[in-house]
């Protein structure tokens, strides 16, 4: 899951990336250790210049 920023960017900025495991076939793939945690990784946003 991606968490995307609509900044008129082509492709929009991704600002985060998400994990949820649904089964326990995703808990392995995710490193997760329930279905229902969720983890976040949130990227640092480039800096923008004003025109």
């Amino acid at each position: 899951m991606s968490i995307i920023k609509p900044d008129g960017m082509i492709p929009p900025t991704v600002t985060a990336f998400g994990r949820i495991a649904l089964t326990s076939r995703g808990m392995e793939q995710t490193g997760l250790s329930s279905t229902s945690e969720i983890e976040f990784e949130y990227k640092k946003a480039p800096a923008t210049s004003h025109k």
